[in-house]
């Protein structure tokens, strides 16, 4: 179990989405884990950062073949979560 788990909803975040990734692997000390829900983006933000993110365990990629809403979304990612704490971060942070 994670102390932290960083729920993402994205929908098409472009660049926005890794720059956000980027700066969470660089800046949070914590036992984390990130879940990014895409919801069915097409915009190719989510096959990117889940190549670039591939090897790193702690980043896990759940992509929604339809768009669901944000909050649905949101409850997906808590439901995959294993972390005593839940923060929902937007992609644009």
């Amino acid at each position: 179990m994670s102390e932290l788990s960083i729920i993402i909803v994205n929908y098409n975040a472009g660049e926005l989405l890794e720059n956000c990734l980027q700066s969470i692997k660089r800046e949070v000390k914590l036992d984390y884990e990130v879940i990014v829900v895409d919801n069915a983006s097409s915009d190719g933000s989510m096959s990117r950062c889940s190549a670039v993110f591939i090897d790193d365990r702690r980043f896990v990629f759940h992509k929604i073949n339809r768009n669901v809403g944000f909050a649905a979304a949101c409850n997906i990612g808590a439901d995959k979560s294993h972390g005593k704490v839940l923060h929902f971060l937007n992609p644009d942070t």
